[in-house]
């Protein structure tokens, strides 16, 4: 009997330690994330990180596990915008990594926005709007939301899931305008050496997916010029009308992304219609060729001080089908057209078969 008594007695004193740990835990959490003060470091360490006004509404906290919801987002816009905001969203949630809180790091993974809008910009002179200027610690910043030692505090997003955005496109340096609407958006390994892309949308009801990955991602560095190679390797499938119209893959590097220079870039395609692409080609005429195959070797051109975009054929090979020419040559009808070079000082050799108002043609140049 004294043996069990004492091991009751052990159970209970078992028991109320860990109840004692389990509530004293819960508390530190909730202290470390209690919302106004996490709010408030968020906006601090956003603003110095990006050098941008950041307005984030009520900010929801939940223990176990720890996450985070945020309502109402918005980031400014570089200076010399129109007012709208460059980002805005309805809400984000996000899983909150509680150790990396002790080292004033905010890291977010399986982050989610429901209904982002981003506005990119990029002006005539390669001056884009999605590039950070970071700043010093934010003066705004409450006293008690300043860490004990004075480190600042970091936000670090992993994971990204995005549903229901909306993406304008405003590029004055090529020249390109247009408005996405992107039903999904995946990010994974987002603060990697390596972030995976997953994407898909429309551009005037005309379908893409979008997968790949890239290099490093920071958007507070500009181009670090032509000695620093940023890889990227995407594959983008189109579709019209829910009918497939053509697959590209593009792989090389890019040295200065902001300003489209310094690239040199592999692209491999297939086209089943040429027309079906034409949404992508707005303002431009586009061939009704058929059967459409291309391998090409693209690198910059231009001078690195330049803003022109000059892109320098290195190789050609393409190919096509069949197809009406008769908007450029009445009568014109192609059976077929190759055209080959394989370096830029290397003989261009074009084939071709077809008719001219009945009377069969044979190309070779």
């Amino acid at each position: 009997m004294a043996n069990s008594a004492t091991l009751r007695r052990g159970l209970l004193a078992c028991a109320a330690a860990i109840i004692v740990v389990a509530g004293g835990g819960a508390f530190a959490v909730h202290s470390v994330l209690d919302p106004q003060a996490l709010r408030a470091r968020a906006i601090a360490a956003i603003e110095r990180q990006t050098g941008r006004e950041v307005t984030l509404g009520s900010v929801q906290v939940h223990v176990f596990p720890a996450s985070v919801s945020v309502r109402d987002i918005t980031l400014a816009d570089m200076k010399g915008g129109d007012g709208t905001p460059m980002f805005s969203a309805r809400a984000l949630n996000a899983d909150v990594g509680v150790m990396a809180l002790l080292h004033h790091r905010i890291a977010l993974e399986n982050v989610t926005l429901d209904h982002p809008v981003l506005h990119l910009r990029r002006d005539a002179d390669g001056q884009a709007n999605w590039r950070m200027i970071p700043n010093g610690p934010q003066a705004s910043l409450p006293a008690a939301a300043q860490p004990p030692s004075g480190t600042p505090w970091v936000i670090q997003p992993g994971s990204l899931r995005i549903s229901d955005a909306s993406v304008g496109w405003d590029d004055r340096l090529s020249g390109v305008k247009m408005q996405l609407a992107l039903a999904h958006v995946r990010v994974d390994g987002l603060a990697g050496a390596q972030p995976s892309f997953d994407v898909a949308g429309t551009r005037d009801g005309a379908a893409f997916t979008l997968s790949g990955h890239t290099g490093a991602i920071s958007l507070t560095q500009g181009g670090g010029g032509r000695d620093v190679k940023w890889p990227v390797h995407f594959q983008v499938a189109f579709a019209d009308h829910d009918r497939p119209a053509g697959t590209f893959t593009l792989d090389g590097t890019v040295a200065d992304p902001d300003r489209a220079k310094g690239y040199d870039l592999k692209v491999d395609g297939q086209v089943s219609q040429l027309a079906d692409l034409a949404p992508w080609f707005a303002g431009h005429d586009v061939p009704a060729a058929r059967d459409v195959t291309l391998s090409a070797r693209v690198v910059d051109g231009s001078a690195p001080t330049d803003t022109k975009i000059v892109p320098q054929v290195q190789a050609l090979h393409l190919r096509t089908g069949p197809f009406d020419a008769g908007r450029y040559l009445s009568g014109l009808q192609v059976g077929s057209l190759s055209v080959d070079a394989a370096g830029p000082k290397e003989t261009l050799s074009v084939a071709g078969t077809g008719t001219w108002s009945g009377q069969d043609l044979k190309l070779a140049a």
